[in-house]
């Protein structure tokens, strides 16, 4: 029964002695976090901006709308913003048949112009800080009828916008 006492305790030693004097390890283990970019443009009202109608502006030749909206950002320091592609807006009356390109006869609106906050968007980036951002502003559109109008006419086009946080 010694013998057997003996053994446990010499096993119960040596365990923890080897445990006390044992290698530590260091391990550094790389850890990120990704904050996504969270960027909006939406009207004021917090609903979607998805349509814009031009009216004619009386005594004029032209179309107009201003919409109040919104760009949020949640980083950053401010938003660059560009057409994607110019504005045009042309006759509905052939829009799934044929190519647009290759009717003479297709009438256009001339002299589009955008703009957001007051500054003329075109192709190249514009930037908005932060700080002219933190307000709604206005998103205006304009363009020119053509000269040969009938009433009952439709026109369309996409305003295609570019939106990026900038850093």
């Amino acid at each position: 029964m010694n013998k057997i006492l003996f053994s446990v305790i010499t096993a119960t030693i040596l365990s923890s002695s080897m445990a006390a004097h044992s290698v530590p390890v260091d391990k550094y283990i790389r850890v990120s976090a990704e904050i996504p970019s969270a960027l909006t443009i939406k009207k004021s009202n917090g609903k979607a901006l998805n349509d814009i109608k031009l009216v004619k502006v009386e005594n004029k030749n032209i179309h107009s709308h201003s919409e109040n909206i919104q760009i949020t950002i949640n980083n950053g320091t401010g938003v660059n913003v560009k057409l994607g592609s110019p504005l045009e807006l042309q006759e509905d009356r052939y829009a799934f048949e044929l190519d647009p390109d290759q009717d003479p006869d297709l009438k256009k609106f001339t002299d589009h112009n955008v703009t957001i906050g007051g500054k003329a968007l075109s192709l190249n980036n514009i930037k908005f800080t932060a700080d002219e951002i933190k307000q709604p502003v206005d998103l205006v559109v304009e363009a020119t009828e053509p000269l040969d109008v009938r009433g009952g006419e439709i026109y369309g086009g996409r305003l295609h916008l570019i939106l990026e946080d900038t850093v």
